[in-house]
């Protein structure tokens, strides 16, 4: 999983204001044959989703003294409506007859969820 961990290594600040752009530069782009081949595999992208959310929930907390949220929303709960935009934006994306490009789903998830971040 060295690439999910490069996208941990990005800056937070990268990672908050363009989570699809960053995530395509460093996931996406080396797992794009594994992701196809498994496509189909709920057990794989459940536990990608698992590695994913545990890994967001550390860095939230990590950093919440950074991040700005439109309302009080508890860190813990920040967590998952993170993910869970994500997730969805992504699955939305794959719906569509021709997806979303990267730029356009960070534009909607900014939109979505407005977390700002203090560096």
């Amino acid at each position: 999983m060295s690439s999910f961990q490069d996208y941990f290594a990005l800056d937070i600040k990268d990672r908050i204001n363009h989570p699809f752009q960053s995530g395509f530069d460093t996931v996406y782009m080396d797992m794009q044959l594994a992701l196809e081949k498994q496509k189909n595999d709920d057990t794989f992208f459940k536990t990608m989703a698992s590695f994913f959310l545990t890994e967001f929930q550390k860095d939230i907390e990590a950093n919440i003294d950074k991040l700005t949220v439109a309302s009080d929303i508890p860190p813990d709960l920040l967590t998952y409506i993170y993910a869970a935009n994500l997730g969805a934006i992504m699955y939305w994306s794959q719906q569509m007859t021709e997806p979303a490009d990267w730029a356009q789903m960070d534009t909607l998830f900014k939109a979505v969820l407005p977390v700002k971040i203090d560096l």
